[in-house]
């Protein structure tokens, strides 16, 4: 029971299932002439099918997988098995030694007859020929497989298809032949004639397990000739086939592995792959290589040796590939097919601005989440009038995605954005965050950004925009600050970051700048930072007390930890040595808690600022930090918390990298943590997107770098996924060439990700 344990099985489950995997294909099947008066005389009047039965774990032989094997196993605990060298059946390697019909006169069979190490060798699940505790596993592994009895198939001269051989009369309906009722000790051999084999010409036969109850057909053995005319039997290879990985990110180099495909009585000449699974021969191994699979979606093939290719897949899938394989002999016999599932995620793109007339979404994506209530993308963000090419007016907009991918946006009435005011400066705005706490509706954080004539942008203060009914928004300034102190020439207000809470709250960090510089210097810049958060439309601000007149310290991110406990992450002020560390601030189990320095520390080789944070469902945390802008070079890192224990991981360890790469945003999709980086050294330039789980991860190219693309640039600007674990950048992309079909320089792109194990949900 622990081993079922081990293995997640349930040991309490009682429906059967079909055998699986390659070891139970039957591997000695065998045909012969029903000749009764034998060569010259009249013609054969059949086919004899002769095959041993093969389940792995049932060491009782009783047709099915389950403690009961446990038995003969330790009757004959430490016995051993003689099996043929490989070299006799074309590389098979587990082909028992000896006739399993000569039992040495006796019932059961004789000890050291050939027919008793047959019966060892069903007793033998990991083939090694000593009998062990360590073939306790084989029966955990195919616990409750079962067989009730075999299909034969037949192909006739002339005909296009295998077809099901029907059983002699009071077989069980859906087999040929029924497993033995009472099969003794003696190995479970079968024995059928196909007495309707009598016209001229050559015959093909295989046959493969069924399970009555689960109504499963198992895996289908070796193809088996047979020329009436002349009584030649050739068996046709069996294929056997690995993928390694089995799952991986586009692109992805996988290793397909059909080395272990054997032919009993000759040998292979020859492979035959579809890599894509599509039903198109994609390569014959004795032909040159092909340039990519029969869609494009496989290229860069490589042979390693006979039988083991190197594919590397470009494109993701919301589908499973199964690439096949058949082996062909030297008589040029096809085996039947041998196929593995293979998971390969991607993502595919939808341009929003492709030309003035097809404009889906005329708006840059500043923030995305999704209604927990439609599981709809809703989006927010800032144009203006030039970018859309006078479609629409300047401002910010808000808009939703329906589910056959149309958009409904709306302008969000805020006063004074969008506005050209005296002295030749003009008023923009930047969404910050989308909120949706439980029992609210849409809310919108706000920055309203002054630019003066040098094109500095420079944050005013913050708005919310709470969507009261259709097209109607409720816009108020966000206030209960700390007034300023002495003479300010400038007073202004940001969102430095916003997290949802477990509980439905929203919080965000707001850094309230005081400057009494002056426009002649002298004086000061310091900060003030505030919490504020909302439950069910109560929005509240707090005065954290901290200040960068009195402390070195910053708090810039917030990390929602998922007990609920809410931590403000600080790093050091700009322009201080290097070596400050990072610290915590613990806000308490909840927002209004008291705040003090007595989070921790987390000691960094060097003056790292903090970029982005996140915690995923695991409980693991993710900081993304990057060098301070007066160091070189330019370093970024990912410090990843993992049951209790920081590691940092250098997103890049190339000392002539020009530009370090970025972490914008981070989320959980259905695979784990999703890291989007953008990578933007100069002739080296792409977006990533890391997916942890557990300790390791792997990546997929959200938008490769490709020839001709030298001055593209973009960013992922928002991240979100739904409530399946389907995840979605938006992002900017500018003066790349290998978008068809586009009119602007400047595209709004959404990207959604591809994950065949989305499937279905």
């Amino acid at each position: 029971m622990s081993e079922l344990a081990r293995l997640g099985k349930d040991h309490a489950k009682t429906t059967s299932e079909v055998a699986t995997g390659d070891a139970n294909r039957v591997f000695d099947l065998d045909l012969a002439l029903i000749d009764p008066d034998g060569p010259g005389g009249d013609p054969p009047t059949g086919v004899s099918i002769n095959w041993s039965e093969v389940l792995i774990g049932d060491y009782d032989q009783n047709g099915q997988v389950n403690v009961s094997d446990l038995t003969p196993l330790g009757r004959e605990l430490n016995s051993t098995v003689a099996y043929d060298d490989k070299t006799l059946h074309g590389g098979f390697a587990s082909w028992p030694t000896g006739d399993p019909n000569d039992d040495g006169g006796e019932t059961p069979p004789a000890s050291g007859s050939p027919a008793a190490n047959w019966r060892l060798a069903r007793i033998d699940g990991d083939r090694n020929g000593l009998l062990t505790q360590a073939d306790i596993t084989p029966i955990a592994v195919h616990w409750q497989e079962a067989l009730s009895g075999y299909r034969i198939y037949r192909q006739a001269p002339g005909e296009s298809e295998f077809t099901m051989l029907p059983g002699k009369a009071g077989t069980s309906d859906g087999l040929s032949v029924d497993h033995p009722s009472a099969p003794g000790n003696a190995p479970v051999l079968y024995d059928f004639e196909d007495d309707n084999a009598s016209a001229s010409g050559i015959y093909l036969y295989y046959v493969a397990p069924y399970d009555l109850q689960s109504q499963q057909q198992g895996p289908a053995s070796g193809i088996v000739s047979i020329d009436l005319d002349t009584g030649t039997v050739n068996s046709s290879p069996v294929a056997s086939l690995t993928v390694t990985p089995d799952f991986a990110g586009a692109p992805a180099e996988i290793t397909l592995d059909a080395s272990a495909s054997y032919d009993p009585d000759g040998s292979i000449a020859a492979f035959e792959w579809d890599f894509d699974g599509d039903g198109i021969t994609d390569w014959l191994s004795t032909d040159p290589l092909p340039e990519a699979s029969s869609d494009g979606t496989v290229d860069s093939f490589e042979e390693v040796k006979p039988g083991v290719v190197k594919a590397t897949y470009r494109q993701g899938s919301d589908d499973y590939f199964e690439p096949v394989v058949r082996a062909v002999d030297d008589l040029s016999a096809t085996s039947n097919p041998a196929s593995q599932q293979l998971g390969i995620s991607g993502w595919d793109y939808d341009v929003l601005n492709a030309s003035l007339a097809d404009y889906k979404l005329p708006i840059e994506i500043e923030a995305m989440s999704i209604d927990p209530a439609t599981d709809e993308i809703v989006v927010a963000g800032y144009t203006d009038s030039g970018a859309t090419e006078g479609l629409l007016e300047s401002g910010i907009y808000f808009a939703r995605r329906s589910a056959d991918g149309s958009w409904n946006y709306e302008k969000v009435p805020v006063s004074n954005i969008g506005a050209q005011l005296a002295g030749n400066i003009s008023v923009t705005g930047r969404v910050k965050a989308i909120c949706q706490d439980a029992g609210a509706k849409v809310t919108l954080l706000l920055e309203r950004r002054e630019e003066s004539p040098a094109g500095v942008a420079v944050p005013d203060f913050v708005w919310r925009c709470t969507e009261t009914g259709p097209s109607t928004w409720d816009c108020v300034r966000v206030d209960g600050l700390k007034e300023p102190e002495g003479e300010v020439f400038r007073h202004t207000l940001s969102v430095l970051d916003t997290k949802v809470l477990p509980n439905g709250r929203t919080a965000s960090i707001l850094i309230e700048t005081q400057d009494d510089m002056g426009s002649i210097g002298g004086g000061f810049i310091h900060f003030r930072f505030h919490i504020l958060h909302t439950l069910n439309g109560d929005w509240q601000v707090e005065y954290t007390g901290y200040d960068t007149a009195e402390t070195f310290f910053e708090p810039r991110r917030l990390l929602v930890m998922p007990d609920g406990e809410v931590l403000a992450l600080f790093d050091n002020a700009d322009g201080l040595p290097a070596g400050i560390p990072a610290a915590l601030l613990t806000a308490g189990a909840g927002l209004g808690a008291p705040f003090s320095l007595d989070g921790g520390q987390v000691e960094l080789e060097g003056n790292y600022r903090l970029e982005t944070t996140f915690t995923s469902l695991d409980g693991t945390s993710f900081i993304s930090t990057e060098t301070n802008y007066l160091e070189v070079p330019d370093v970024r890192a990912l410090i990843i918390f993992r049951n209790g224990i920081a590691e940092m991981e250098l997103l890049t360890d190339e000392p002539e990298y020009d530009v370090a790469p970025v972490v914008y945003n981070l989320c959980d999709g259905i695979g784990g943590t999703e890291v989007q980086i953008k990578h933007i050294g100069i002739g080296n330039k792409y977006l990533e997107n890391r997916i942890y789980s557990g300790s390791s991860y792997y990546s997929e190219i959200v938008l490769p770098m490709e020839e001709g693309n030298d001055s593209a640039n973009y960013g992922s600007q928002a991240t979100a996924a739904d409530s399946f674990g389907r995840t979605y950048i938006a992002a900017t992309v500018s003066n790349y060439n290998s978008f068809p079909d586009t009119e602007f320089a400047r595209l709004y792109v959404l990207f959604r990700h591809l994950d065949p194990r989305l499937k279905g949900l």
